[in-house]
């Protein structure tokens, strides 16, 4: 019988998903099997269910990738806000930097 490593089998899905949607991506997902299951264990406790319509998994600096120092748990519309927000202010910087040319 093999050591139950997660707090339960939806945790389980959720990291399987989440490192294969983010290595889809190209991004990093440096996070070990212990250090996702260490995550799983303190959101439970704080009643944080694994949900990408609720609350998932973010990065703390965008442009690292996800590792222990730079993930934090956040709901989905914080999350959806705040990331409209970096694709609008990308649009902008462009959009000034083709203005000068």
């Amino acid at each position: 019988m093999s050591k139950k490593i997660y707090p339960s089998r939806e945790w389980k899905t959720y990291w399987q998903a989440k490192r294969q949607h983010v290595i889809g991506k190209g991004q990093e997902f440096n996070l070990s099997q212990e250090e996702c299951a260490e995550l799983s264990r303190r959101a439970d406790a704080k009643g944080i269910k694994p949900s990408y319509k609720e609350w998932h998994l973010g990065r703390k600096d965008h442009s690292k990738g996800y590792s222990k120092d730079n993930v934090k748990w956040e709901n989905a519309h914080s999350n959806r806000s705040e990331s409209s927000n970096r694709r609008w202010a990308s649009f902008r910087k462009e959009n000034l930097a083709n203005r000068k040319r």
